[in-house]
């Protein structure tokens, strides 16, 4: 079977992104046909670990939301292996509405996974016993689900839009580039504050890192997102802020700290709305986009797809303002839906 030929093999990995300042990779499920193991990256031998990746590089790799496992391991070694098939995406290629891994292999095989690790330190050590069945389980059907997902994919004429997606989307995940460290502060929601707001936001943000590191845990952990924000708010309508839910009193002078930091700043010293050389959002020719939404629906609904496995939104409003960059945004199969025939 095409995609196949040669070795084999399928991954997982699992990470401590829930209990520690920095993630990092903890374990490495693997499967060769027959064959299961786990590799523990935080224990075992460097030379071992690098013939595993030396014979990786070659194979053909399954994952299953490889997005998570391609990030990591690129991260953690430097490399990706040359060819990374998904089994979600070949899911969500053939018309699947659930395609996590727990759904597809109930739906093919009738067996119920459990989900009790799911959310389990895997930087402790030792592992318990049930940990170690779970992250056996995320490995131990990928390749007979692959082979049932192939075939629907072949059976439908969708095997090389299948290859396309799983090379467009490790290349994505190479070409990557982490948030300029000026920039790490501006989570979601930001735009909504003033000059003045972000500034405090800044210095609430950088408060929270040095005490996710001092506690090694995740930033989540100490202060979550929206509280950031609304502290940023409070502090910049003039509100006294003595401290927060939940910190220490240490804390919280560290904190009080913090935005004194922000309110001892000079205007000309608040962070920008506008991020660097960002232009304004253009205005959306709307004629252009609903013509396009339009086709696009039809496609998805005649093919039993989600539309956005079609094109995204942010596509569709590329094309619609300027169509030669159809190339920049589309895939070849995703171009020829939407401006050829389209078939299969």
């Amino acid at each position: 079977m095409e995609g196949q030929s040669g070795i084999r093999c399928g991954l997982d990995t699992e990470a401590d992104s829930l209990h520690s300042y920095r993630e990092k990779l903890c374990l490495v499920q693997f499967c060769c046909e027959d064959f299961l193991a786990v590799i523990d990256p935080l224990k075992i031998d460097h030379a071992v670990l690098s013939r595993f990746l030396e014979f990786l590089r070659p194979r053909v790799v399954w994952l299953h939301g490889a997005d998570f496992d391609m990030t990591l391991i690129l991260r953690t070694f430097g490399f990706l292996p040359e060819q990374i098939l998904d089994t979600q995406l070949a899911s969500r290629l053939v018309g699947h509405q659930r395609f996590g891994l727990a759904n597809l292999i109930e739906d093919y095989f009738g067996v119920k996974l459990s989900k009790s690790s799911q959310k389990a330190d895997w930087g402790s050590r030792p592992l318990k016993e049930k940990m170690l069945s779970y992250a056996y389980d995320d490995v131990r059907y990928l390749l007979p689900l692959a082979d049932r997902l192939c075939e629907k994919l072949h059976e439908l004429g969708r095997w090389g839009w299948f290859e396309e997606w799983c090379r467009f989307a490790r290349q994505a995940v190479l070409n990557r580039r982490e948030r300029a460290p000026e920039e790490v502060w501006r989570i979601s929601g930001w735009g909504k504050l003033e000059r003045e707001g972000l500034a405090y936001l800044r210095e609430l943000w950088y408060w929270r890192d040095r005490e996710s590191e001092i506690l090694d845990r995740p930033s989540f952990r100490v202060m979550t997102n929206q509280s950031l924000l609304d502290l940023a708010m409070a502090a910049a309508s003039g509100e006294e802020i003595r401290g927060a839910r939940g910190l220490r009193p240490v804390q919280c002078e560290r904190l009080r700290e913090a935005i004194r930091t922000a309110s001892s700043l000079k205007r000309e010293e608040w962070p920008l709305k506008r991020v660097g050389l960002a232009k304004p959002r253009e205005d959306i020719n709307q004629f252009a986009f609903e013509s396009l939404r339009k086709r696009r629906d039809e496609q998805a609904s005649r093919l039993g797809l989600e539309p956005t496995i079609v094109a995204t939104r942010s596509a569709l409003e590329t094309l619609a303002n300027d169509r030669s960059r159809a190339d920049e945004v589309l895939m070849s199969w995703q171009h020829e839906l939407l401006f050829g025939d389209g078939d299969p």
